[in-house]
């Protein structure tokens, strides 16, 4: 199970996504056969998803996961069958090839700040586990200060414990704040682009790909203004609008894709998923 069950089995299971964009073949989509040749890669990587959190995951892990990516399951279902959803999109799909370079500036930062935090976890796995073995051998050597050595590592552990806590909450803010950055980035530029009508049309893609996440991690942060704002629109005033933005459109669900899963795989493995649940 261990072999099958790492970060990167589920990396495999987004690789058709990644191929996608490498190819650009989902943002020069313009007809109906340009997307029978993109789906089935689509629909392949979430299959191998659905396989990965069965084998990977218990029940409750795997309702959790679920939920995070139950919007890319609805998006790709109605991208890949002949119907009204699909009939806007290729509709659309002009200009959000024009404003795809502006997206991915966008999305910089956020990626950086995720492999920022998957970067700062490991050495601090490594470095506990280390002291772990240093107390468990002075122990050994020192028993008339077992004692005093036990109180003194149940204070540390204490204090420690307090420690990864607010470290823990700050790596979710750091999170949320970048996503939110993205969010308010990628509206300036799709509105400036393509106007009014293609800003309305992602508003459902918005409501499928991003709303769990924000509502279980990031809602409390944009309640209380705990983000700054770059750009001109107010941070407070941003949750009210987040049903208008322009964010996360077509040409960029591979990327994004990937820094969800990303993201949420740095959580889960720093144990913020289960603190905040």
């Amino acid at each position: 199970r261990a072999d099958n069950c790492g970060q990167e089995e589920l990396a495999k299971c987004v690789r058709p996504f990644q191929v996608i964009q490498s190819t650009s073949d989902l943002s020069t989509a313009t007809k109906r056969e340009d997307l029978d040749r993109v789906c089935p890669d689509l629909n392949h990587g979430l299959q191998c998803i659905r396989s990965y959190t069965r084998r990977c995951m218990n029940l409750e892990q795997r309702n959790h996961f679920n939920q995070l990516y139950n919007g890319t399951n609805q998006f790709v279902r109605d991208l890949c069958r002949e119907g009204e959803y699909q009939k806007e999109f290729l509709a659309h799909a002009p200009c959000l090839q024009l404003v795809r370079p502006d997206y991915e500036v966008c999305g910089r930062r956020y990626h950086q700040t995720v492999i920022a935090i998957t970067q700062q976890v490991q050495p601090a796995e490594h470095h506990h586990h280390h002291q772990q073995h240093h107390h468990h051998h002075d122990q050994e050597h020192h028993q008339q200060q077992q004692q005093q050595q036990q109180e003194h590592n149940l204070r540390r552990h204490r204090r420690n414990h307090h420690t990864a806590s607010r470290t823990e909450e700050t790596d979710v803010q750091k999170v949320c704040c970048s996503f939110l950055e993205y969010l308010d980035c990628s509206e300036a530029a799709a509105q400036k682009t393509c106007g009014r009508e293609t800003a309305k049309f992602t508003r459902g893609f918005l409501d499928k790909m991003s709303s769990t996440l924000i509502k279980m991690y990031c809602e409390d942060y944009y309640k209380s203004n705990k983000c700054p704002s770059m750009y001109s629109s107010a941070a407070s005033s941003t949750w009210n609008r987040l049903q208008n933005f322009a964010l996360l459109l077509i040409p960029t669900v591979v990327s994004t894709l990937h820094s969800t899963t990303a993201s949420w795989w740095t959580l889960r493995s720093t144990g913020v998923l289960q603190t905040l649940r």
